[in-house]
């Protein structure tokens, strides 16, 4: 990724107020929910302006208990009150997502394993 695209992808950063980013590295249809072979997921989510933080929400495809929080496979009571929120600034988030862009994997059928979506972006001033 040159530096231009490193700076387009910054800018759709700062307009969004939510960043999906998938890994289906180890996904396989009908081992997906309880044969463990699972897809993950991470729901980055816009809190604070200024400063701008990004919290961690972790998923995951199991059928089986998964902390939200901290992305491990458990989550009772007692967990998930030791568990901590993760928050991303804006340049770890566009490291994270230029990470994927330069190098996604792939998965068992040759698709990036990999990838994200910027979702829910701000109204521009000429939108409101």
């Amino acid at each position: 990724m040159n530096s231009h695209d490193k700076g387009c992808l910054l800018d759709r950063i700062r307009g969004a107020v939510e960043i999906r980013i998938y890994d289906e590295t180890q996904f396989e249809p009908g081992r997906c929910c309880n044969g463990g072979q699972y897809g993950f997921s991470r729901i980055l989510s816009l809190k604070g302006q200024p400063p701008r933080r990004w919290r961690v929400e972790h998923h995951s495809t199991s059928d089986f208990e998964y902390c939200r929080v901290c992305g491990s496979f458990q989550n009772n009571a007692e967990h998930y009150d030791s568990c901590n929120w993760t928050y991303l600034t804006d340049q770890e988030v566009r490291k994270e997502l230029s990470r994927i862009t330069d190098n996604p994997g792939a998965d068992r059928h040759g698709e990036p394993a990999e990838y994200f979506e910027i979702v829910a972006p701000l109204p521009t001033k000429s939108q409101i």
